[in-house]
């Protein structure tokens, strides 16, 4: 589980970590997103190593961290958490 805290909007520029569930696996992407519109892929994997599908979280934060910005996880579930925040 990817500790956070649970919300319902994201601040922009953000950096989002976005989990899609298909029928057998689930897809993470690290998504640096301007604004709702413009965003930018950064890496996608499978989760069939969870050491590196963890590590998908841990890109988030980093690129967050870079740009100063909020990092975001939404989960396969659809649920929406605030894993780093700038006024932390």
């Amino acid at each position: 589980m990817i500790k956070g805290v649970e919300c319902n909007r994201k601040i922009y520029p953000c950096v989002l970590v976005d989990d899609e569930k298909y029928s057998s696996y689930a897809l993470r992407r690290v998504l640096i997103c301007l604004s709702v519109s413009q965003f930018a892929e950064f890496k996608g994997v499978s989760d069939k190593d969870k050491d590196e599908f963890d590590y998908m979280v841990h890109l988030g934060i980093k690129h967050a961290l870079n740009l100063n910005c909020f990092a975001y996880h939404c989960d396969k579930d659809g649920r929406l958490m605030c894993i780093f925040s700038p006024k932390a």
